[in-house]
């Protein structure tokens, strides 16, 4: 496995990560079996988002998310597409967090309660 990151003066930053496997029947590296991941995380304001670029086991992976402030929450989302050749998938899922002191204590001990929804759309 290779990973490397580049961090950008602004703070955004680019990594990327490779691995590579071999076929276990005749031991030859393969790119049906290897990964090779892009991603790029920036900032937009006291917001944040990224983009993926990946392929894996021969099949790509599109996705995008986000995490964004709203009021004394935090909201995240991520969507991702990918297509094995036999089927495609597109799932989105989501998220939203917030903790609070109340008389001088944490009201949930100090883990933030969190509300998830998510949903997968499968084409065969």
């Amino acid at each position: 496995m290779l990973y490397g990151q580049y961090l950008f003066n602004s703070g955004n930053d680019l990594q990327m990560v490779a691995v590579v496997r071999r076929n276990p029947h005749n031991g030859n590296v393969e790119s049906e079996r290897s990964s090779l991941a892009v991603k790029y995380h920036g900032f937009l304001g006291m917001n944040e988002y990224y983009l993926l670029l990946a392929e894996h086991y021969g099949g790509p992976l599109i996705g995008l998310g986000g995490i964004v402030n709203v009021g004394g929450a935090v909201w995240r989302g991520d969507l991702t597409w990918t297509d094995s050749g036999h089927s495609s998938n597109l799932s989105l899922v989501t998220s939203l967090s917030w903790s609070w002191v109340w008389g001088g204590k944490e009201v949930n001990n100090g883990q933030a309660s969190s509300k998830s929804i998510g949903l997968l759309l499968n084409r065969e």
